[in-house]
């Protein structure tokens, strides 16, 4: 069963309803409908367009780091994802990170010790002709905290073309992928969503989608969110690395409320010890531990037929 956290006492309009958190506990997804403001949703989009032009330099003076990572079609590259965004984006990126529309729903679903864990670019391009098989994202050791993956579209992400398909309420307990593969159950829902929408998904649910065959190109943010409860009693995360992390998200919160000083701010309650934390003026320092990937669950066959 979850543990599920303390009511948040002075909830703002951003975040999530008990309703909201039922159907997230019950289905394992979400979807927040214009959640993004339309100023951060253009910076986004400008900055994936810049992490895109200098991965493709990068890609022909040889000198791919590897956090970039490219699919080849037809003998030609496209970037397919960006761990560490930020890193690459620029330190302006963060402000996402700060804004309210997302942190309430972080703190809504994990309480008000949260720590952003992940923080992923994907791209999915038309030609590269990629899809991604059934799968779970990782198999964490327990069920007693909520762990969530929100993403940002920057892009509409419509049924039938590519969209994100989920078979609801496999989020409790490691599948057997391959007998989904062989028996696809009926309960699968392809999920539309909007640019600035934010669609949140246990990563333990099982989900897929296929390649696009009509849009162009589909950008997605990812940040997984995690109870500091979690992370501390059941990982192997060394303290410098939650820091660290803790560390960005201080500077997130401050270059937004530094650039929008007028809107809506969000209040962050983390308890001590981890208060204290430090703003940055360069990302490169809060990127130097890697991060303990847990390993995705999936079916060997699924490749094989592709």
């Amino acid at each position: 069963m979850i543990k599920t956290s303390p009511p948040v006492k002075h909830p703002s309009r951003w975040h999530l309803s008990s309703e909201q958190i039922q159907q997230f506990d019950t289905q394992g997804f979400l979807v927040l409908h214009d959640r993004i403001p339309a100023a951060l949703l253009s910076m986004l989009k400008d900055k994936a367009d810049l992490v895109q032009a200098n991965g493709h330099l990068a890609l022909k003076q040889n000198n791919v780091a590897k956090d970039l990572v490219f699919t080849y079609a037809y003998f030609q590259p496209f970037l397919n994802r960006v761990l560490h965004f930020h890193l690459w984006a620029g330190l302006d990126s963060l402000m996402p990170l700060g804004c309210p529309q997302l942190l309430s729903l972080a703190e809504s679903l994990c309480g008000c010790d949260f720590v952003t864990t992940v923080d992923m670019f994907i791209y999915k391009h038309k030609k590269s002709e990629v899809k991604l098989p059934w799968h779970q994202d990782l198999i964490y050791q327990s069920n007693k905290y909520r762990v969530a993956t929100a993403g940002i579209y920057l892009d509409d992400s419509n049924a039938g073309d590519g969209a994100l398909k989920i078979i609801p309420n496999t989020q409790w307990h490691k599948q057997d992928i391959c007998a989904i593969v062989d028996n696809p159950p009926d309960s699968e829902i392809e999920i539309s969503v909007k640019a600035g929408d934010i669609l949140i998904h246990n990563p333990m649910i099982v989900h897929c989608s296929e390649n696009l065959t009509v849009q162009e190109m589909r950008r997605t943010l990812y940040y997984e969110f995690r109870p500091m409860a979690q992370v501390t009693g059941e990982e192997t995360w060394p303290e410098k690395l939650l820091t660290r992390r803790l560390d960005l998200q201080a500077t997130a919160l401050h270059l937004y409320q530094s650039s929008y000083p007028e809107a809506d701010q969000f209040e962050w309650k983390i308890a001590d010890p981890w208060r204290e934390r430090t703003v940055v003026k360069a990302l490169q320092p809060l990127y130097l531990d890697p991060i303990p990937f847990n390993t995705a669950n999936f079916c060997l066959k699924q490749f094989k037929k592709s």
